[in-house]
């Protein structure tokens, strides 16, 4: 029953769309009007054939339609609500994500901020504590020097050769220049050999008087401890002595020595065993 329904739907409903477009074929002679009254009832069989099938449909298809309808609707809802919440998660974890870049770049600043005020104080530590080392060094080089000037030569002598010289920084004549050696427990240098000579000329900075004269005798030239003075070319610079203005005492230049006259106020160097 329901084909023969739907077969003749078909051809109606192929009637009626060919009616409706204006395409329905041109009646010839006097079968127009029964082709007109045809159409007519087969357009009102269809409509009739509609509305029963509307009618024929029972409440529990209805439902059964509404049911569906709402299943799909639900399905369309918790799909949306569920890429809603996908979502929501995904921008959960790269927010957590940054948030925990973010902590662990800042404990790392923090500690490397740390690290750098520690080494900051080392530092500071570290340069006080050298200050007073070098303090410490200082003290001890002190005391060990003036060990050592009590040990071996009084401070402001020189050591060499086993002697101990002593270069004055204020001007004498040579007899007072003499008189103060003695009252260090010295005299006036005497120069035994040409190293010494060398030596002792390396640190002059001007000329001095050393201890040699010939104020006894004339032309006898003698040191200070009554011994003659080697008069060769290899302590006295070239012609000397000269006796020039009555030079009668001896001083050392940068080169060798030279007479002097006695009253002259020059530097001098004493000299003392060690």
């Amino acid at each position: 029953m329901a084909d023969i329904y739907e077969n003749n739907d078909f051809h109606h409903v192929g009637d009626q769309k060919q009616f409706k477009a204006g395409k329905t074929p041109e009646p010839s002679g006097h079968q127009w009007c029964d082709e007109d009254d045809e159409s007519d009832a087969d357009y009102e069989n269809i409509e009739h054939t509609l509305e029963m099938k509307e009618t024929s449909q029972t409440p529990e298809r209805r439902r059964q339609d509404n049911s569906e309808k709402g299943t799909e609707e639900l399905k369309s809802s918790t799909t949306a609500a569920f890429s809603i919440i996908l979502l929501y998660v995904l921008l959960l974890m790269v927010t957590l994500g940054w948030v925990g870049f973010i902590t662990v770049v800042f404990i790392k600043y923090s500690a490397l901020t740390e690290e750098i005020q520690h080494l900051r104080m080392s530092h500071i530590t570290l340069k006080e504590n050298m200050s007073q080392l070098s303090s410490s060094l200082n003290s001890s080089s002190s005391q060990l020097q003036a060990q050592e000037c009590i040990k071996v030569c009084p401070c402001d002598w020189i050591l060499f050769s086993g002697s101990c010289y002593y270069y004055s920084k204020e001007s004498r004549n040579w007899s007072r220049a003499q008189e103060y050696c003695v009252n260090q427990a010295s005299s006036l240098a005497i120069i035994n050999n040409v190293d010494e000579l060398i030596y002792l000329r390396q640190k002059l900075p001007s000329n001095h008087w050393v201890g040699l004269s010939d104020r006894n005798t004339e032309g006898s030239w003698k040191w200070v401890d009554g011994r003659l003075v080697d008069m060769s070319d290899k302590y006295w610079n070239a012609g000397e002595p000269n006796n020039v203005k009555d030079e009668d005492c001896g001083e050392l230049t940068d080169r060798k020595i030279n007479d002097r006259s006695c009253s002259s106020d020059i530097p001098w160097i004493c000299e003392k065993r060690a």
